[in-house]
């Protein structure tokens, strides 16, 4: 039987300019095999919520779900390893590192060296103003916190990159 569809225009065009946004932030943050499915989701959550969407901050809020169903799906994916390695007998380890940038930064590099320093919170602040383009105000929202919360964290993020950049020394990568 056919149901037809309540008209959506405006979720139409928020999906068409934002999907492939929130498609790349995504894949920045978790492997290729459930990029789709929480990218989706997003869109899921969007619908659902169309009505708490600010549209001068649309992109932002957009991720501001992606990064709460990120986490959701790496606690998933932490919660199977360690039951697998339960089941196969060899424990729990330590910690399972969640997927992140893999490939996006060599480690062996002077780049890759500065942000293994680097604090998670400090990384995901710093991607979403360098890799996603946000400003401060959008970074706020995204992470639900103040804008002045928002450029203070930014600027600890960055002194501590400018630090550990320093006390690797001089060398040609400027």
């Amino acid at each position: 039987m056919f149901v037809a569809q309540p008209e959506r225009p405006e979720f139409d065009v928020l999906y068409r300019d934002h999907f492939e946004a929130v498609w790349r932030f995504v894949g920045r943050r978790l492997p290729a095999a459930d990029v789709d499915d929480v990218a989706n989701e997003v869109f899921v959550v969007a619908w659902r919520r169309r009505r708490e969407i600010e549209s001068e901050f649309t992109r932002a809020w957009l991720y501001g779900v992606a990064r709460r169903l990120i986490a959701n799906r790496l606690r998933q994916r932490r919660r199977q390893a360690n039951l697998v390695l339960r089941i196969m007998g060899f424990g729990s380890p330590e910690s399972i590192t969640p997927y992140e940038v893999e490939g996006a930064i060599d480690p062996t590099s002077r780049l890759g060296m500065v942000w293994d320093t680097l604090t998670a919170n400090e990384r995901e602040i710093l991607m979403l103003q360098a890799w996603e383009g946000v400003s401060s105000v959008e970074i706020a929202v995204t992470l639900g916190i103040s804008e002045a919360a928002a450029r203070q964290r930014l600027s600890r993020a960055l002194r501590s990159a400018r630090e550990s950049w320093r006390s690797l020394g001089p060398n040609s990568e400027g």
